[in-house]
């Protein structure tokens, strides 16, 4: 379709007009473009194609419009030169014509269009300053040898540390070492298997040693672990899988030949001690560890250690015990100075460093990411760190070059061989490292399924550091940088190699052969499903008067006859509806639309008849009645779906599907249906058709449907004449489509025990306009309770329930299928209100909760509501309250409002009895603020009489002993409770004394809260410290009454079960 519009004033090549394409190919699917006047027919092939992703030359464009004297289509020329304005067709209309032109995008040749490979998929590369973000395509391994890992989800960090895993060779080797054994049936022992994390990890490295693709899933290890489907959408820090997968293994490797193995190669020995200055004992224990982590930033400075070898050494830099934080020694049998200290007695084999890269704003109380440069060494010299090891500095030379020197006889020199980076902020980012093969001495960059191999630069940017936008927060500044490092000791006689094929273990060759049965299996299953069809097949029973719904599965090379076989026996039609009256057609359940049929394709394989398209659609199992031929059905027809309506029965059924083209007249679909029906010329048939506006009778004359709709439902009736004679509104038929079109089904579950698990349900059906009233009439001898004895909800998607609690609530604004619950309760009446009462205790940490729920009657009073709670407020304190000492406000959200008088809900006991008597009084909170010690004194009620100011300060002075002269105050700003800090209350506030004329208080619906202070008393000088202190007490005090502005994600902590434990 063509909406021509024009730009007012402008000449006919200025002129643009938006065109609505209809792609009637491999799915029918409209979009629109917009050209101008000047535009050529290649132009709009090529613009077209650019929307529809198709290349330019593999289709046809069509026009045709939509009167009778416009009919014929005609073929775009692509080859044409003409002009948009000059075409034969648009220049017989002005740009105020309402006349329909469609645009048809159809095969050409009888050949599908082919789909165009834009820029971004030709070269699908990330944009980035480096190589390792490159992405290929290509399913087969990398050239380079390595297989990358998939990324459910969050995963990303454990695929970096299973990547760092498999690079080194002592893990991989002594992994493959161990064997499962188990003597339980084979069953068993499989659903230990999958369990096993050891197990799992050996199959997935055998997967990334012979498998042919390019990555590999890592789902079983995943599932190993423990954990269900929504762990794997939790991010957690790398280093914390590591301490965390390790203890794991050293539970599954317990009493085996790897029981040692973590402890051997990961494991190092510390020796934490208290140093006297005065006699030099020293009094330590030891301690293991298993990774070192060391500060970015020493704490409280904004100076960072630009290396790991100055955070080892402050790591090791011991603290001064000094003043009243002295050492009692033992010895000296007295408190004196003293050294506290780590210092490191053995390194392990295999040398794990974390870079303690997130860290914790405790003046915002946000976690924020340290992005500061800090650079590590190729390699790493230990002696200086080693306890009684002489210093040596020149030992510790970084070298800059990537080949290492392995004459180097200091037993302490570590090499490094991976880098896990994390790139993003505190709240979330990603993981991926740069491992360095101990095979060519390359390094490559793992990133989840992206194996590439990459240079010095890219390892020197993992240091950190460069520019940082300003405009975050801590919290959410980004960047890449390493977060955690691993050496290996140079060491000849314990560097390994990896371990080659030839020398693998007899179990890793039987679990080889295994993976490679599970590979071929595999393939037949893609060539399997390669040679399948899957489809949703819909047919109408001609029985059970429903449309059933089945998966067909079906060969591609059977031929269509064959398939339509397969659909009969599938839909259990063989002694219902002979096989010769039925037909697969090409369906859309969404829209109840037959798309077309295939005729004279019956010996064609379905491959050829859907023309290569994988099932991306339906198919509808049609038949016809004898002596009924069916119709041939184009996609670029209007569907129809014709339900008969049977007057006697009072009931609509499915009856058949036609086609026709777009705006046909009723009689034209009149005479079709009398073909399709074998009606005789002389039956009268009445269409009727339902919408927003309600139920109309379509005339000879009317249009069937507009266009751009594909398909519509229309009622037919033929049997009645005495009944089409009637006005359509007075007729049976009305009265029939009246009912059916307003019936809704409602599935009601009713929870009437006191254990409401214990459930019954019910299915009815009922006029939707009926209401509540009529409703609990017609349900009440299901219930058996009386209808003011229950209520009845709406069960809402999401689960949660609505109750329906006007009596003249019908239900019309429902879908055809509603849920209910009915329990048993107090149903309210007309007059009445359900009310919801919370507890207020101004100062309480939580003043405002939640306390019960009562029903209201209009016109009664408030001392009447209160007799009717005040045994549940005696219940709930413990003791009697009198009614004096109970008060009614009206609720906000977060605030209480006004004070509802007896005689006239936020719900509070007063500590003496109710002092307001009059509407005209004004309740306000006041609370004492004493510069001098920086306190905030309680919150303190106060009852004004009248809304002058000179009354608050009376009152003050009254409940404080200061004199009113001496006397300031300021607003508390915000809903109550009133969250102010002390270090900004003298200095960005303004305080009024008695005598200020600038204000006065105003009665509003909120607790208003206002501070007073003695303007003689002088502020307490604070240090920088406790400032700091004071700011931090009161953002803890802030978020635990969770009001802070930032919204954070809760981390869950990481577990991996083993035998059914964390």
């Amino acid at each position: 379709m063509v909406q021509m519009t024009a730009v007012e004033g402008a000449d006919d090549n200025q002129k643009r007009f938006t065109f609505i394409v209809r792609d009637w190919t491999a799915e029918c699917r409209d979009f629109t473009i917009n050209l101008s006047a000047s535009s050529t027919n290649a132009t709009i092939y090529r613009d077209v194609a650019k929307m529809a992703d198709y290349d330019h030359h593999s289709f046809e464009l069509w026009w045709r419009h939509s009167n009778k004297d416009c009919s014929a289509e005609k073929l775009l020329d692509i080859n044409s030169e003409q002009c948009l304005k000059d075409s034969e067709l648009i220049p017989k209309y002005d740009v105020n014509d309402k006349a329909r032109i469609f645009l048809a995008l159809r095969k050409k040749n009888g050949v599908l269009p082919i789909k165009a490979l834009n820029d971004e998929v030709k070269s699908h590369t990330w944009k980035s300053d480096s190589n390792i973000f490159r992405n290929n395509l290509n399913e087969e391994r990398s050239r380079i040898g390595y297989v990358g890992l998939v990324n459910h989800a969050m995963t990303c960090y454990l695929n970096s540390l299973l990547q760092t895993l498999f690079m080194t060779p002592e893990f991989r080797n002594a992994l493959y070492r161990w064997e499962f054994s188990c003597s339980q049936s084979d069953s068993e022992a499989e659903r230990i298997k999958e369990k096993s994390i050891p197990y799992q990890l050996q199959k997935l490295y055998l997967k990334m040693q012979t498998s042919t693709k390019r990555s590999v899933e890592t789902s079983d290890v995943i599932k190993s672990f423990g954990w269900d489907s929504s762990e794997v959408w939790q991010q957690h820090d790398v280093q914390e899988l590591c301490r965390v997968m390790f203890d794991a293994l050293e539970k599954t490797f317990k009493n085996t030949d790897q029981a040692d193995m973590i402890n051997q190669l990961y494991q190092g020995e510390m020796k934490d001690y208290v140093k006297c200055l005065r006699c030099n004992n020293e009094s330590a224990r030891k301690d293991m560890y298993q990774d070192i982590p060391l500060a970015v930033k020493p704490f409280g400075s904004d100076t960072a250690y630009d290396s790991i070898e100055k955070a080892m050494r402050a790591f090791v830099e011991p603290e001064l015990l000094t003043g009243s934080n002295q050492y009692m020694c033992e010895k000296c049998n007295m408190k004196c100075d003293a050294h506290k200290g780590l210092k490191f007695t053995k390194f392990p084999y295999l040398l794990t460093i974390q870079l303690k890269r997130f860290s914790f704003d405790y003046h915002t109380l946000q976690r924020m990411k340290l992005n500061d440069r800090v650079t590590f060494p190729y390699i790493l010299n230990l002696s200086e760190f080693l306890e009684d090891q002489q210093n040596n500095e020149d030992d510790n030379a970084e070298k800059n070059n990537m080949e290492l020197d392995y004459d180097n006889t200091t037993q302490l020199n570590y090499e490094l061989f991976s880098i896990m980076i994390h790139s993003g902020s505190a709240v979330g980012g990603h993981y991926y490292a740069y491992i360095k093969s101990f095979d060519d001495n390359n390094w490559y960059c793992f990133n989840d399924q992206s194996v590439t191999q990459i240079n010095e630069q890219d390892i020197e940017k993992a240091y950190g550091g460069g520019e940082i936008r300003r405009y975050y927060t801590s919290m959410f500044a980004s960047s890449s940088n390493a977060y955690m490092l691993m050496y290996r000791q140079i060491d000849k006689s314990r560097n390994s190699k990896f371990m080659d094929f030839g020398n693998f273990p007899p179990h890793i060759k039987i679990a080889i052969e295994n993976l490679k049965k599970e590979e071929d299996d595999h393939k037949r299953k893609l060539e399997y499903e390669r040679m399948t069809y899957r489809f949703k097949l819909f047919g109408s029973h001609p029985i059970q008067k429903t449309l059933v719904e089945k998966k067909l599965e079906i060969n591609k090379d059977i031929t269509l006859r064959e398939a339509t076989k397969v659909a009969h026996k599938l839909l259990e039609l063989e002694n219902i509806v002979p096989l010769d009256r039925c037909r697969i057609v090409k369906y859309e359940s969404c829209n109840e639309l037959v798309d077309k049929s295939f005729e004279g394709l019956e010996e064609k394989t379905v491959e050829e008849a859907f023309e290569g398209i994988r099932p991306i659609f339906e198919l509808l199992l049609e038949w016809c009645h004898e002596h009924q031929d069916f119709q041939t059905f184009k996609s670029d027809d209007m569907s129809i779906k014709l339900l008969e309506v049977n007057l006697e029965a009072g009931t609509v059924e499915d009856s058949v599907f036609v086609k026709i083209p777009y705006a046909s007249k009723a009689y034209e679909l009149a005479d079709l249906t009398k073909k399709r029906l074998g009606l005789s010329e002389d039956d009268t048939i009445r269409f009727a058709q339902s919408s927003y506006t309600g139920l109309k009778l379509l005339d000879r004359q009317h249009d069937v449907h507009d266009y751009p709709s594909r398909a519509c439902r229309l009622y037919i009736e033929y049997k009645d004449k005495e009944d089409a004679k009637e006005e359509f509104n007075n007729s049976k038929l009305f009265k029939v489509l009246d009912y059916h079109n307003n019936l809704i089904t409602l599935h009601i579950k009713m929870a009437l025990s006191q254990n409401q698990k214990n459930t019954t349900e019910v299915t009815k059906k009922i006029d939707k306009r009926m209401s509540l009233s009529e409703f609990k009439e017609f349900i009440q001898p299901d219930v058996g309770l009386p209808t003011n004895c229950f209520k009845v909800c709406r069960i809402l998607g999401s689960g949660s329930e609505i109750e329906m609690m006007s009596t003249d609530e019908t239900f019309s604004a429902q879908s055809s299928e509603v849920h209910l619950l009915i329990k048993p309760g107090r149903a309210l009446e007309k007059g009445d209100h359900r009310v919801s009462l919370s507890w207020l205790d101004i100062n309480s940490d939580r003043p405002v909760q939640f306390f019960t729920e009562e029903i209201i009657k209009e016109g009664s009073t408030a001392r009447e509501f209160k007799s009717k709670i005040s045994q549940q407020v005696n219940e709930a304190v413990g003791k009697e309250i009198p009614l004096s000492r109970i008060r009614l406000r009206k609720k906000g959200y977060t605030c209480s409002g006004k004070v509802y008088l007896d005689d006239h809900v936020f719900d509070s006991i007063l500590s003496a009895e109710e002092a307001i008597v009059s509407m005209n009084q004004v309740p306000v909170l006041v609370r004492h603020w004493q510069p001098s010690t920086f306190t905030l004194g309680p919150y303190t009620e106060v009852i004004l009489d009248s809304p002058a100011s000179n009354d608050l300060f009376m009152k003050i002075a009254e409940i404080s002993k200061l004199h009113v002269e001496d006397i300031v105050i300021t607003l508390g700003q915000g809903t109550f409770p009133v969250n102010i800090s002390t270090l900004e209350l003298d200095d960005n506030h303004d305080w009024y004394p008695a005598t200020s004329s600038k204000w006065h208080i105003v009665s509003i619906p909120s607790i208003t809260v206002f501070i007073y202070k003695d303007k003689k008393e002088k502020a307490m000088e604070l240090s920088a410290a406790k400032r700091d202190e004071i700011r931090r007490q009161e953002n803890i005090k802030l978020y635990n009454t969770k009001l802070s502005t930032t919204s954070t994600r809760k981390e869950k902590s990481l577990k991996i079960f083993v035998d059914g434990n964390s």
